[in-house]
């Protein structure tokens, strides 16, 4: 059952944030994700590595959510209820391809692979997974996302 949440979150200032973005605009993140630990898991890691992270449960509070933000970085379980994560992926590339897109999955990477080509996910991490190297991947797809902003904004 989905069950209506959002969940704005940014690190009160007892938080030692160790990358802030030039001009205080840190990162907006979108986790999306039915198991509350990894949810407030993964909300936590990156709300220290400086980003505003934007947690839900559900498929259809994700989509709601991606029609009136813009988000730098959707993360998301590709099993959720009601909707699932690759219809919030796609969502999320068809609003702003530059939006960088993580899935998760407990299944493996081979049934997952093309599935994850056609919604234009930048990344995949099959559960479970290493937090740390999981914060290394997000960065790299924001920076990925931020340069083809960029190159779609100021074409050479």
């Amino acid at each position: 059952m989905c069950i209506e949440q959002f969940m704005p979150f940014t690190a009160p200032d007892t938080f030692a944030k160790k990358e802030h973005c030039e001009g205080g605009n840190n990162p907006k993140v979108l986790i999306v994700e039915d198991e509350k630990l990894l949810r407030i898991s993964l909300q936590r890691l990156l709300v220290e590595c400086g980003y505003d992270v934007t947690i839900t449960n559900c498929g259809k509070t994700a989509l709601r959510e991606l029609s009136i933000s813009n988000f730098q970085l959707v993360i998301t379980d590709i099993r959720l209820p009601n909707i699932d994560g690759l219809e919030v992926a796609f969502s999320a590339k068809e609003k702003n391809p530059a939006t960088a897109v993580i899935l998760t999955s407990a299944q493996s990477i081979e049934q997952i692979k093309e599935k994850a080509k056609l919604v234009g996910a930048d990344a995949f991490f099959e559960k479970p997974f290493d937090l740390q190297e999981f914060c290394n991947v997000a960065k790299q797809t924001i920076k990925n996302g931020a340069s083809l902003k960029s190159q779609m904004t100021n074409p050479q």
